[in-house]
């Protein structure tokens, strides 16, 4: 299978960031925070204006751009995708509908992705969560089709656990509150994801956001799964004063599986002073 990603490095390295370049020159090195483990790949990355040298199509392309570039960057792939192919959508947010409307709803697929990364120097990818689950695979309108099954398997093998979900958009919220709960807040302290959740003050706030965002999904009549070992009801009980103490203490029990180097994207984009997603979040 031949896989186009769309990355928001590839973009940035147009302007700030060499990534492309120093992939081209050494390859992409991949470090794990948990066990300093590393690993050198040498894919073919090209810039954005370079795609239109590649002449041969691809089965799938990955969007995996801040969520106010998913428009442009899903028409920019679909001509290098394949009529019969398919548009899968790696992001934070929930993004699958706004790639929908430009490919189809029939050419898109979603993934939920569950770890943690960041890239600070040009080339190095760094894993920085213990998370053992990955990523959720699944069809906008809940089936179990071949293509998922085939991602999910492709997922698996190359990058860690994954598996085909039924209730995609439940999935997409549950990350959503995760993000809810984590990125402005780390962007606004400095802090990284450990000490967020950790901290008094960042908890009760946080807790306050996720039951917002719970409240939020069920108006739209989703169904929203776990959200960091705590149940919906739990967390909108907890924001209203009951159970509490017991949502903090999980949240802390939580921040280990972080991981010390782990920082939401949120932080990431104020480190580097980009543009940052919070209205695809929050917003």
């Amino acid at each position: 299978m031949h896989v186009l990603l769309a990355h928001p490095l590839l973009i940035n390295c147009c302007c700030r960031w060499e990534h492309i370049e120093a992939i081209q020159a050494h390859g992409l090195v991949v470090r794990t925070a948990h066990d300093g483990g590393e690993h050198t790949t040498h894919p073919k990355a090209v810039h954005f204006k370079d795609l239109s040298s590649i002449d041969e199509p691809f089965d799938m392309g990955f969007i995996a751009v801040n969520g106010y570039d998913t428009e442009w960057a899903t028409k920019c792939l679909d001509a290098r995708v394949k009529p019969s192919g398919t548009m899968c959508c790696f992001q934070n947010g929930v993004n699958d509908d706004l790639i929908a409307g430009v490919v189809g709803a029939a050419r898109t697929l979603g993934v939920v992705v569950t770890i943690s990364a960041a890239v600070y120097d040009a080339g190095i990818a760094l894993r920085t969560d213990l998370n053992p689950h990955c990523f959720k695979v699944g069809e906008l309108d809940g089936s179990v089709t071949d293509r998922a099954l085939e991602l999910a398997a492709m997922l698996d093998s190359a990058i860690g656990p994954a598996s085909v979900t039924t209730n995609l958009w439940g999935q997409r919220w549950s990350k959503l509150v995760v993000n809810c709960m984590n990125n402005a807040l780390a962007g606004l302290t400095g802090w990284k994801t450990a000490e967020t959740r950790m901290h008094p003050d960042t908890q009760r706030v946080g807790i306050q956001l996720a039951a917002e965002a719970v409240r939020v999904a069920r108006a739209k009549g989703l169904t929203v799964d776990g959200v960091m070992g705590l149940s919906p009801d739990a967390i909108v009980a907890a924001a209203d004063g009951h159970g509490a103490e017991a949502a903090r203490a999980q949240l802390a029990g939580m921040a280990d599986k972080a991981g010390g180097e782990s920082r939401p994207s949120f932080g990431q984009d104020v480190l580097k002073k980009r543009r940052t997603e919070i209205d695809q979040l929050n917003g």
